[in-house]
């Protein structure tokens, strides 16, 4: 697929400053693209690249004025450039239809449109929306709802007791309502809690592969609308999370956490059981949440601490040999001191 430059500017609301005319065929990054290439620019830091960069044309950050190229400016680069990716790299919708391999029973209920590929399995009582895609081997059972326009990529398990809203994406591996992790100690036994609560997923949400989202012991575990959950991240039981939140990879939740709107953990964050993190809240990579997070507070660290505070601690710990050193000579001087002062004593 080909697109020009004016016809970018125009999609995206951007502001053309060069030849409209020029056609583009692909999106590719600054050292790389070629003359029949788009790339981006979204920051100031880039511009000492810029002399390398053989791209056609450019989607630049307003206020970044560059000369002697083809470029479109824009308010959010970023957002931009994922408008052209989905014209030049259209998705081919999959047939509508129930492949001969697939087994979807007859009590399941199926709207337009669906398609549902070769080995999945859809059991009784499930319900697909329009436009619902079932990958290869995966799993939709008993009771389910998967809503309109939503995909499930291939070997996705949804047990019974999910509900997934309209326009999801549940990528391959992933595992959403496995009873979740809940036992209790009898004698000398740790005897299973049943986990019957299942879990609600809203509109718009994406779950990476190989994810794993547990059922609620009683009530559902719940992720709000345009959450979107990385690659290998474990949700547990009776997590209750808010909308557009952002789960990087390999985040740990322990059950029954409350994650408000607009949160953002990233990369292999932990969060232990029954706290709360607030609206807007953000976690460094790694870090450890062992108690509350305030609404808008920046955390990192194990345990958590204030970002600013860790960024302190820190710095403060590349110098840790440095002052062991002092110390220890700091020691010696006192010990010196005390010799002379007990020797020079009446």
């Amino acid at each position: 697929m080909s697109i020009t430059l004016a016809r970018i500017a125009e999609l995206t609301g951007g502001r053309l400053a060069g030849d409209g005319a020029r056609v583009l065929d692909r999106a590719r990054p600054l050292e790389e693209a070629g003359p029949g290439d788009l790339s981006f620019v979204a920051s100031e830091k880039v511009l000492p690249r810029l002399p390398g960069c053989a791209a056609g044309a450019l989607i630049v950050l307003n206020g970044l004025e560059i000369t002697g190229r083809d470029v479109v400016y824009h308010e959010n680069p970023h957002a931009a450039m994922a408008q052209v990716v989905e014209v030049l790299y259209p998705e081919v919708a999959p047939e509508p239809g129930v492949h001969d391999l697939a087994v979807v029973h007859p009590d399941a209920r199926l709207g337009e449109g669906v398609s549902v590929a070769p080995f999945a399995v859809v059991e009784a009582d499930a319900v697909l929306g329009d436009g619902v895609h079932i990958g290869a081997g995966a799993v939709v059972s008993r009771g389910v709802r998967v809503g309109a326009g939503t995909i499930i990529h291939p070997r996705v398990v949804l047990y019974p007791r999910v509900t997934l809203g309209k326009g999801c994406l549940v990528y391959a591996g992933a595992v959403i309502g496995a009873e979740g992790f809940g036992f209790a100690l009898v004698g000398e036994q740790h005897v299973k809690v049943p986990q019957v609560g299942g879990v609600e997923i809203g509109d718009d949400v994406e779950i990476g592969a190989n994810s794993c989202i547990d059922a609620g012991t009683l009530a559902p575990t719940r992720l709000g609308d345009n959450t979107k959950v990385d690659d290998l991240v474990m949700i547990g039981h009776n997590n209750q999370i808010g909308r557009s939140v952002l789960l990087c990879g390999q985040v740990g939740l322990a059950g029954s956490n409350t994650i408000e709107d607009f949160v953002i953990l990233t990369g292999q964050t932990g969060v232990s059981g029954h706290l709360r993190v607030g609206k807007g809240a953000m976690a460094a990579a790694k870090s450890a949440i062992m108690r509350d997070v305030a609404p808008g507070e920046k955390v990192a660290g194990v345990p958590h601490m204030p970002l600013d505070l860790w960024r302190r601690v820190w710095k403060a710990s590349q110098r840790l040999p440095e002052m062991r050193r002092e110390m220890k000579a700091l020691l010696r001087r006192v010990d010196d001191l005390e010799r002379l002062m007990d020797s020079e004593a009446p």
